[in-house]
């Protein structure tokens, strides 16, 4: 049967969340097993260059995707749900060729690369050259792994996404990480870094497996006899922007750790690891939103359906606001046993860092998913242009702020770049599409439910 006249179970945006929430819990639990044991395997020294790590490869494999992710996503939900007129073809071809050109291309030079510089600023080259293959390893499987995930909920495959998006790559990467690194921890606890890597790597190979084989139907309709530098050209035309927007987005997640480990001691940039960590687990809600809403803007924008949507977005976002506001409770009312508890009694001086955070955080939080609106209405160069904007100051912000009062300077810094990020974004999604994305005292729960995810 081929892709345009498989029938498909229609879920609605509520079943969607409703997967993609399950598979986000237990993702969350795997992501806070991986940093806990990670923390107690390699301790305070080494912890901060380990989420380093994590960090890089996923901005590496982000950015060596050059945007086809939410290219591809944006498109096949356009196309899912209708028989493919030639025109349709011509555009799963591209989808198609751009997956194959980052897969075989742009991913493995990236990982390449990656892997070289960790390997020569090793100071000792043996491990030096094991922490090289392990960290390329990791960056070629965890960009596989975002691209994956993004085109099978492009092309209507929401229930495997849901297992393959989320923190720490989503509940089964999660999992099988988490497993992974306990097993290193147990049985190789002298590998350091290598071990932890290794661990981390070897969790994303069943679910890019998996996900290969759920689209194979797709890439074998979409192959087109194209050269792979053909493909890579028509992909770097066509989807720059989205690459842009996703490495600035990456950065103004991670840039004052990047900061604190050029400024501050190993100890400091552990403890603002930590609590940059555990206060991400604030927009978990509105992350979730973001994966699921993301088909739902670009289908409803594309077929005018501007004024329903708007109820849709804002609905989302209260829902989110209010689990977001449980979440935090915890943080300003014991952020020091909570890091305690979940990094080791070393990482509880991060509490006033913690709270710093998180009140950056809230305010992306209740403006709702202005930027996937922006993404998906083909506005992403406006999207990229703001984010680059607030690269550019909160790196100024860091460096001084880092300096003058070390990991607290870096808390206030993040915390009013972060707010200004999410203010910023919530405006011109009104400016440039006409929808408001914020939180609404009247939400629609009903529509949630009968709208198409």
């Amino acid at each position: 049967m081929s892709v345009a006249t498989a029938r498909r179970p229609r879920l609605s945006i509520g079943g969607a969340l409703g997967w993609f929430v399950a598979s986000y819990g237990v993702a969350l639990i795997g992501y806070l097993v991986v940093n806990a044991i990670a923390g107690r395997f390699l301790g305070p020294g080494l912890f901060g260059y380990f989420v380093l790590a994590l960090t890089t490869a996923a901005v590496v494999g982000q950015l060596s995707l050059v945007g086809v992710h939410r290219s591809g996503l944006r498109e096949a939900a356009k196309l899912r749900n209708r028989e493919r007129t030639q025109d349709d073809i011509v555009e799963l071809q591209r989808l198609v060729g751009g997956a194959r050109a980052v897969t075989w291309v742009s991913l493995p030079v990236a990982a390449l690369v990656c892997g070289c510089v960790a390997a020569v600023l090793a100071r000792d080259r043996t491990q030096g050259l094991q922490v090289g293959v392990a960290l390329a390893v990791m960056v070629w499987l965890a960009g596989e792994q975002i691209l994956l995930s993004q085109y099978l909920r492009g092309f209507g495959k929401v229930r495997l996404a849901s297992l393959l998006e989320g923190r720490s790559g989503g509940a089964l990467v999660a999992v099988l990480q988490a497993a992974a690194l306990f097993a290193v921890w147990r049985l190789e606890p002298s590998s350091g870094l290598v071990g932890a890597f290794s661990a981390v790597s070897l969790g994303y190979v069943i679910p890019v497996v998996v996900g290969r084989w759920a689209l194979r139907d797709v890439f074998r309709e979409g192959r087109a006899s194209r050269s792979l530098v053909e493909d890579l050209r028509q992909t770097l035309r066509n989807d720059w922007r989205f690459a842009s927007n996703q490495l600035a987005a990456y950065l103004n997640s991670t840039m004052e750790l990047w900061v604190a480990s050029a400024i501050l001691a190993s100890a400091s940039v552990s403890l603002f690891g930590a609590a940059s960590r555990l206060g991400m687990v604030l927009l978990i809600p509105m992350t979730s939103l973001q994966v699921v809403f993301s088909p739902v803007v670009a289908r409803m924008l594309a077929s005018g359906d501007d004024r329903v949507l708007q109820r849709v977005i804002r609905s989302g976002a209260t829902m989110a606001t209010a689990i977001s506001a449980l979440l935090w409770l915890p943080m300003l009312v014991v952020p020091g046993l909570l890091l305690s508890t979940l990094f080791g009694e070393g990482f509880r001086s991060a509490a006033a860092v913690l709270v710093l955070l998180t009140l950056g955080i809230l305010p992306s939080v209740v403006t709702g998913n202005s930027g996937t609106v922006l993404t998906m209405s083909h506005h992403e160069g406006v999207m990229a242009s703001l984010q680059w904007t607030t690269v550019v100051v909160r790196t100024v912000g860091a460096v001084v702020a880092g300096q003058l009062w070390g990991v607290t300077g870096l808390g206030v810094s993040s915390a009013v770049a972060s707010a200004s990020l999410g203010l910023g974004s919530w405006w011109l999604a009104q400016a440039r599409t006409g929808v408001w994305t914020h939180a609404t005292l009247h939400p629609e729960l009903r529509l949630l439910r009968r709208t198409q995810g």
